[in-house]
């Protein structure tokens, strides 16, 4: 459907579903904090790449999914749906465009930059030799009753195998962040063709794996977690999360 930037968001031309009148309704309604406080939205630039409607400025691309379209209202007619919203930072688009079944952008210094394509790749999983943190953090873990103690005992993982993968796990503790555990080679199986003698493991299994173990978090009322990689070519495919913890007397501050 024809999307177009506003100062109110991302809008699509629709019909209405029984006269059939041409109106516009909301599709950014997922990335309107952040894109709304953008400056210079007239200097937005906007393309599509294999359903993906890409909007970048500012170093920033706000992306919608054109194949997840979701209902916020179930009582209010299909066209008012909203797109699954992505947003990137750390991207100095200027312009974009297609080129050999490749997503390209333009800089405003005139580098010209290109998407890496092949997953299994691991300088795919770089920018432009830098490397990319990525990390999955949860909201604050308060339980059923947010005014009880908490005792964290277990924490485990689902961590999409490859020849270099592993991660680290922080919990946020009355504000402060600790690291619970580390494990940069359970996830690893032996790839001849991404072979990394510093790296290297006998495993053949490319499986997800399970990994955790036992934590200690005593007495709190919350406790926020986060996984992360920051390593160089390194793939990070967090499938899920596990906690165990138990809720005992009532919190009395700390």
């Amino acid at each position: 459907e024809p999307l177009f930037l506003t100062r109110l968001g991302v809008y699509a031309v629709t019909s209405q579903d029984i006269t059939g009148e041409k109106i516009s309704n909301l599709r950014s309604f997922y990335l309107n904090g952040a894109l709304l406080s953008e400056r210079g939205l007239e200097d937005a630039f906007a393309f599509v790449y294999k359903d993906m409607y890409w909007l970048c400025l500012n170093g920033h691309a706000y992306i919608l999914d054109g194949l997840q379209a979701t209902q916020t209202d179930r009582s209010a007619p299909y066209s008012t749906r909203q797109y699954a919203g992505f947003y990137c930072t750390n991207i100095p688009a200027r312009v974009l465009w297609e080129q050999d079944g490749a997503l390209w952008f333009g800089t405003a210094e005139g580098k010209v930059c290109r998407f890496c394509t092949e997953p299994g790749a691991l300088t795919s999983y770089s920018d432009d030799g830098a490397p990319v943190r990525a990390c999955w953090r949860t909201p604050d873990v308060f339980g059923k009753n947010f005014y009880r103690n908490k005792t964290f005992s277990r924490f485990y993982i689902g961590l999409a195998s490859a020849s270099a993968t592993g991660f680290r796990a922080l919990a946020r503790v009355q504000g402060l962040w600790e690291e619970l555990l580390r494990d940069f080679a359970t996830a690893r199986y032996f790839s001849y063709a991404n072979l990394t003698y510093s790296k290297f493991t006998y495993s053949n299994d490319d499986s997800p794996r399970t990994i955790g173990d036992k934590i200690r978090i005593k007495k709190v009322d919350k406790a926020g977690f986060l996984v992360e990689n920051g390593e160089l070519n390194e793939p990070f495919a967090l499938d899920s999360i596990a906690l165990e913890f138990v809720e005992t007397g009532h919190y009395k501050g700390g």
